[in-house]
């Protein structure tokens, strides 16, 4: 079985868009550049005046480096896909051992790989955390209801988080040079043998490449946000002279190695590409802006939920999960033809009467389902009010499903099922029908591990 069409284009979409970043390179990963700067600025939390929030930057800043330098190590060793291996039987006079390609072989590569990948996404998690808190500390209070942070400190964690965002963007740039290797020896001619019925683990592998691609672009856009929130600090005097200047030499070594991969991929793409692999580039760039455009990684008081599990389950929930989204995306397309039969059969119901004794029973008029983002923003919100006989909401993948209920009903508790059907992909439903059928009705495993798994809003 060849590889299905929508993954063909995913991939090539990947691809294209790895050109765009300039993933090509020797050395996979490191940090050497990022830590010269960051040295700088961990001396100047060193000098700052003994407290426990002075104490707990340090600490972040020091466990920040310390998860870089390891996620970096994992990154540049990454285990191969092989299928590869010495035959237990000898050959010739001389009892040579023949090298010979095996299932096992490629089964134990794979198993290797896919604890690589759960290693690489936990590590990120955890940096990515730094990021976060960083950013709610600024937040704290204290017993009086008063931020518990000098506006010096403010500009303190705005830093960290900055270096967090350009440690967790060049880590993510090292993942993806590896993850674009195994989606194209997966799809190559010599492993057609091993793994043309083997959607799953190239769906799995897919899914998180194209979770970090995306997250790079995000990390893109809160870099600005952040170094615009730094620029006004300075520009009110509360932003330290050490640290401004540790800032420019941070920006100005990225600005030459990010000049110098505009350059590249400028070439490359005159050179390299054809016209229609240059229109397959500026589609993927579009779907990239729309997708991730408005996702964010830093903390936001508004809505606490780790932002990076949004980012996975979005990704898990259009390909692993991409079933449980199309059964949304069929509630919503049902609705969307009962609009125009609703009314068609209740206009000739309305003639019957007419020309009749009779009265009929009409059918719901349907209204064209509204779409919007959720109120847990984890989801797309449809109201297929009509189409169920009680008020609920049902969650099917990227889709939280209204059945005349509102906007805000229980919406965390839906997100909480889109990160089930993320998890446990096409095995989402049927682990439903269990839980409900152990109870006797709605209920069950399901709906507490929904609650447990919620997502937190206002």
């Amino acid at each position: 079985m060849s590889p299905s069409p929508k993954l063909k284009k995913a991939i090539s979409t990947s691809l294209c868009i790895l050109a765009c970043l300039q993933m090509a390179s020797c050395k996979v990963v490191t940090n050497k550049g990022i830590n010269n700067h960051f040295e700088d600025f961990k001396a100047t939390l060193q000098v700052a005046p003994k407290s426990s929030l002075n104490d707990g930057k340090l600490v972040m800043a020091n466990d920040l480096q310390f998860k870089a330098e390891r996620i970096a190590h994992l990154i540049n060793k990454a285990p191969k896909l092989e299928t590869w291996t010495n035959s237990k039987r000898t050959f010739g006079a001389n009892d040579r051992t023949r090298r010979v390609r095996t299932v096992e072989k490629y089964e134990e590569s794979k198993a290797k790989i896919k604890k690589w990948m759960s290693d690489v996404k936990k590590l990120t998690m955890d940096i990515h955390a730094i990021t976060y808190e960083a950013g709610k500390n600024s937040y704290k209070k204290n017993q009086f209801n008063r931020l518990e942070n000098s506006p010096e400190q403010i500009a303190q964690n705005e830093v960290l988080a900055l270096y967090s965002l350009t440690y967790l963007r060049n880590l993510s740039e090292g993942y993806a040079k590896r993850s674009i290797n195994y989606i194209e020896k997966l799809s190559s001619k010599n492993m057609k043998r091993f793994s043309e019925n083997d959607e799953e683990f190239k769906l799995e592998v897919l899914q998180q490449h194209m979770a970090y691609i995306g997250m790079m672009k995000i990390i893109d856009k809160d870099a600005e946000k952040t170094l615009k929130k730094l620029k006004a600090m300075r520009n009110h005097n509360i932003l330290p002279e050490a640290i401004s200047e540790n800032i420019n030499n941070l920006l100005n070594s990225g600005k030459q190695e990010n000049s110098e991969k505009i350059q590249k991929f400028n070439e490359y793409k005159k050179e390299a590409l054809t016209k229609e692999q240059q229109e397959e580039f500026d589609k993927a760039l579009a779907s990239f802006d729309s997708t991730f455009g408005k996702k964010s990684l830093l903390f936001d008081p508004g809505n606490p939920d780790h932002p990076l599990m949004h980012l996975f389950v979005i990704a898990s929930n259009l390909s692993w999960g991409l079933i449980n989204t199309m059964i949304g995306g069929a509630f919503v397309a049902t609705k969307v033809l009962l609009v125009p039969v609703s009314r068609g059969v209740n206009l000739f119901l309305s003639f019957l009467e007419t020309v009749t004794p009779y009265r009929y029973m009409r059918m719901i008029n349907f209204d064209l389902p509204r779409l919007a983002i959720s109120a847990s923003k984890m989801q797309i919100y449809a109201d297929v009010c009509g189409l169920g006989y009680i008020p609920s909401k049902m969650s099917a993948g990227l889709f939280e499903l209204d059945f005349c209920t509102g906007h805000r009903f229980a919406s965390g508790h839906e997100a909480g099922h889109a990160k089930q059907s993320a998890l446990l992909g096409p095995f989402y439903f049927p682990a439903a029908i269990l839980s409900y059928a152990l109870v006797g009705g709605h209920g069950g495993f399901i709906e507490a591990w929904a609650d447990i798994w919620a997502a937190h809003y206002h």
